[in-house]
């Protein structure tokens, strides 16, 4: 049994518009993770991403070139991705944002803050 720990995450948005309403329309679930959902396997990542351009820590570390990891479609403000695993799966998903200025306004880049999924234990 899993169980959600927190959740939070960074996003710069600018104003809505039926572009972007039709943009996220074609989404699927988990998309927006390079189509890695949580539980995925080492051996899962592997075959859809290919080798990670680093591992430290028990995390995976791809960086992403014109918004795709190694052919595979990410968020566009988005140049890194971060995979980490616990009991041998996906545990952790961290997305790196790059720097932009809207209106005259700086973000900075930033590491998300990523969904924490964990085993739940039994109930003492």
């Amino acid at each position: 049994m899993l169980a959600v720990a927190g959740v939070a995450t960074y996003h710069v948005a600018g104003p809505a518009s039926s572009t972007a309403s039709k943009r996220s329309a074609r989404y699927r679930i988990g998309e927006d993770n390079a189509g890695i959902p949580y539980g995925t396997r080492p051996q899962q990542v592997l075959q859809r991403l290919g080798r990670p351009e680093r591992k430290e820590a028990g995390c995976w570390l791809y960086r992403a070139h014109a918004a795709k990891i190694n052919g595979v479609g990410i968020d566009p403000s988005v140049d890194a991705m971060k995979f980490c695993f616990a009991d041998g799966v996906v545990s952790f998903i961290y997305s790196h944002y790059v720097a932009v200025t809207i209106h005259k306004r700086h973000y900075p880049a930033i590491w998300s803050v990523p969904l924490n999924i964990e085993p739940h234990g039994q109930p003492q």
